[in-house]
């Protein structure tokens, strides 16, 4: 499982599990993403597996 890291307007957060993960999402869709095997921050709105519709389908 990852752990993810979030940073918008300057403030980072992290490490948080997924399911964490995705509920940050919810609550700030803009900034950016990274997890071990990201090559780069990624803007979280090109990040499928943060979708809320992806919450019940992985479950590790």
């Amino acid at each position: 499982m990852h752990q993810w890291y979030f940073s918008n307007d300057g403030q980072q957060v992290g490490p948080l599990d997924h399911a964490a993960a995705v509920r940050q999402v919810q609550q700030m869709p803009q900034g950016h993403c990274w997890r071990q095997g990201f090559a780069e921050w990624l803007p979280v709105a090109h990040v499928a597996e943060l979708s809320a519709s992806t919450v019940g389908s992985s479950r590790h």
